[in-house]
C-alpha cells in the first residue's frame, strides 16, 4: 500500500490538494456580494463534497492515527481559506475567524460523520452544525 507514497504522511494526507481546491473553488464561485456566513457555508459545501459515504472506513482509520499523533493535527487549511476570503475583500481578522470556524465545523462534523450510523452525507451534517451555530448566536 505504501509503495506509491514516499512516506506514510503522504498516504494520510493524500487528497489534501483536492479538498483544498474544492473548498477554494466553492468560495470563489460565490457572488462578490456574499456575506462571510455565505462564504463559510460555501467552503463547507465544497469540502463536504469530497467525502462520499464510501470513504468513511478510510476516514475512521485515518482519524485514529491523527488522534494518536497531535503533531499531525497541525496540518490544516485555515490559512489558505483565510487568504481566499481576504482576496474576496473580507478584512483579515474576520477572514481568519471564518476560516477557523469553517475548519472547526468541518472537524466536528467529520467526527460525527465517521462515528454515527446509519451513514449520512457529510454536507448535510455540516449544514446542521451551521444551523446550530446560528441558533447559538441568536441568528
Amino acid at each position: 500500500m505504501y509503495r506509491h507514497y514516499t512516506d506514510k504522511l503522504e498516504l494520510l494526507f493524500d487528497g489534501g490538494a483536492e479538498l483544498e481546491a474544492a473548498m477554494l473553488d466553492a468560495v470563489r464561485a460565490e457572488p462578490e456580494t456574499s456575506s462571510e456566513t455565505a462564504l463559510l457555508a460555501a467552503a463547507l459545501e465544497g469540502m463536504g463534497g469530497c467525502f462520499p459515504v464510501d470513504r468513511r472506513t478510510f476516514s475512521r482509520r485515518r482519524q485514529r492515527i491523527l488522534d494518536a499523533e497531535p503533531a499531525l493535527q497541525e496540518r490544516e487549511m485555515a490559512t489558505v481559506l483565510a487568504q481566499a476570503l481576504t482576496e474576496r475583500h473580507v478584512p483579515t481578522a474576520p477572514a481568519r475567524l471564518v476560516a477557523e470556524l469553517a475548519l472547526g465545523v468541518f472537524r466536528a462534523s467529520s467526527a460525527q460523520w465517521i462515528a454515527v450510523e446509519p451513514a449520512r452525507d457529510l454536507s448535510e451534517i455540516q449544514r446542521e452544525a451551521l444551523d446550530e451555530w446560528h441558533a447559538l448566536l441568536g441568528g
